[in-house]
C-alpha cells in the first residue's frame, strides 16, 4: 500500500481534497428472495448480496488505497 508523505498544502496528511467511496448494493435474484421472504436477519442478506456482486464500502475504500489514491489508515477510519 502507498503511503503518501505530507506536506503543507495537505496539512501534512499526504492527501488533499476528497474521494468518494461508494457502496453498490446489487439487488439479485437471490437477495430479493431473501428481502420477501421476510425472515431473514440483515446480516444473511448482506452476505448474500457479497456473494452475489455487491461491493462494500470498504472494500471499494481500499481498491482505492491500492492504487494509491488513499490510504487503508483514511478508509477504515471513514468507515468504522
Amino acid at each position: 500500500f502507498y503511503t503518501a508523505p505530507g506536506c503543507g498544502t495537505c496539512n501534512n496528511i499526504g492527501y488533499a481534497g476528497r474521494l468518494g467511496i461508494y457502496e453498490i448494493f446489487v439487488i439479485s435474484k437471490e437477495v430479493e428472495e431473501a428481502i420477501l421472504a421476510g425472515n431473514v436477519a440483515e446480516y444473511q442478506i448482506r452476505k448474500i448480496a457479497t456473494e452475489h456482486g455487491t461491493v462494500t464500502m470498504v472494500q471499494d475504500g481500499l481498491l482505492k488505497a491500492m492504487d494509491g489514491l488513499t490510504s487503508a489508515e483514511e478508509v477504515f477510519r471513514v468507515t468504522e
